[in-house]
């Protein structure tokens, strides 16, 4: 009974069971410089998110914020925000967790959702595998794990999940049955995880503490920082977001950026009722469900927005675009510097714009894409400056210089004006890559007058 009590209790923080915080009458979604809209309604009980390849959305769903382990459909939202759909030919246990693979490193089929959660109470946990034909099989059953709560994978392809019953930390590698790495400390309750960009796995406590472990389960920090009740937490994956840590805390609706120092600073409120898990789109943009609402809102930068893939260096790195400062400008007054951040270091290479958005492989073996139309006008060539084989390299232009030094309202000798968008990518030096040279992800701007 008591273990059953402590499912139950798990259940329910794994759903958004914060009274406080559903009692709570809702407010604005406020993030200042940042645009905050709906993106897909009727979605029953969301719970985790993943994101798929292609944009499309899938998530973990329960019936009440107590949480119950019954079998339940999982739902996808196409990209864009439609259709929302329930996903798979059959009912799955519990379906709290998911975490779409990609490249079917773990459930050997890509674009397999795999979902996780209570198979029979006090018993066993299960992970299923949805597969995009959406048929489902179980993958794993065990006696040792209950109810995983988030899962994720790692840029290494390894899944990765925290089980809210037992307080293991455990990863599958190569579809090999999931394996202990770490074991929470007694009354612990894992309800979220996040990957960092190097691989350290941070677990948030039921309670807002939140620990921090290195890739293979070794303990870095037991108090990385802890927050006055639960959160959801996820690194930024470039773009707006930079890679840094944020955190959503679903009592008082505080979103909050986390520097690597552990030191947190409010930059979002009105998050309070009924919110339940970040996630980060193939976009770059947060998204965040809302269990008492049925949907999904995103979390965007104003202006500018990133688009295609970033080519994998032979070092690993995966460099992103963002506006750093500024606005852009047709006319060409003041500055708006461009960066990309996440370049290899010590590497020489520059920031092109143009007129129109592609989507052209760089070459038959390159990971990139070359993603801006000709005509460009190119930024002068720079250094990327931080530390060879290290991905602290920066690279930047100031769009604003570029028109300016044309006189204004011309770029790669188009004419432009207010309103019109400006994309943006980078290329820089890789000698070993295909071409010796690789691309960032690239970057949409709306120019001002």
């Amino acid at each position: 009974m008591k273990l059953l009590l402590a499912q139950r209790a798990a259940a329910c923080l794994l759903s958004v069971c914060a009274g406080a915080a559903l009692a709570q009458r809702s407010s604005a979604q406020s993030v200042p410089g940042y645009v905050v809209s709906p993106y897909a309604s009727g979605v029953s009980g969301p719970v985790w998110l993943s994101f798929d390849a292609s944009g499309a959305l899938f998530c973990g769903r329960d019936t009440t914020t107590n949480g119950t382990p019954d079998p339940r459909f999982i739902t996808r939202i196409g990209p864009g925000g439609s259709p929302v759909a329930d996903w798979g030919v059959s009912a799955t246990p519990d379906p709290d967790a998911v975490a779409v693979d990609t490249l079917g490193a773990v459930s050997g089929v890509p674009g397999s959702v795999l979902v996780g959660g209570i198979k029979t109470p006090n018993v066993s946990g299960s992970i299923r595998a949805i597969r995009p034909d959406q048929s489902v099989v179980e993958l794993w059953q065990s006696t040792q794990w209950l109810n995983p709560s988030e899962m994720k994978f790692d840029s290494n392809g390894r899944l990765v999940f925290a089980d809210a019953i037992t307080r293991q930390l455990r990863v599958s590698v190569a579809g090999e049955s999931p394996t202990l790495i770490a074991t929470l400390p007694a009354g612990s309750t894992p309800s979220s995880l996040a990957i960092a960009p190097d691989n350290r796995i941070f677990v948030a406590n039921g309670n807002g503490r939140v620990f921090e472990y290195d890739s293979n389960g070794a303990l870095l920090n037991g108090n990385f920082i802890t927050f006055p009740g639960r959160v959801s937490i996820e690194f930024g994956a470039g773009g707006a977001w930079g890679f840094e840590l944020y955190a959503l805390n679903t009592a008082s609706g505080a979103l909050q950026r986390v520097a690597a120092n552990g030191v947190a600073t409010q930059i979002g409120s009105g998050f309070a009722s009924g919110f339940t898990d970040l996630a980060v789109g193939p976009d770059k943009r947060l998204y965040v469900g809302r269990f008492n609402a049925g949907d999904v809102l995103a979390i965007g930068a104003s202006g500018w927005s990133n688009y295609c893939t970033a080519g994998t260096t032979t070092n690993g790195c995966m460099p992103s675009m963002q506006l750093v400062s500024g606005t852009p400008s047709a006319s060409g007054a003041g500055a708006a510097i461009v960066s990309a951040l996440r370049v290899e270091g010590a590497r020489q290479g520059l920031i092109f714009f143009g007129l129109g958005a592609t989507a052209q492989p760089w070459s038959a073996t390159s990971t990139s894409f070359l993603c801006v139309k000709s005509p460009t006008q190119r930024s002068p060539a720079t250094n990327s400056g931080g530390l060879s084989p290290s991905c602290d390299g920066v690279l930047s232009a100031d769009l604003n210089a570029l028109i300016a030094g044309n006189g204004g309202g011309v770029l790669a000798n188009l004419p432009i004006a207010a309103g019109a968008s400006v994309y943006a990518q980078a290329w820089f030096r890789d000698p070993p890559a295909s071409k010796s040279t690789n691309l960032s992800d690239a970057l949409q701007l709306t120019l001002q007058p």
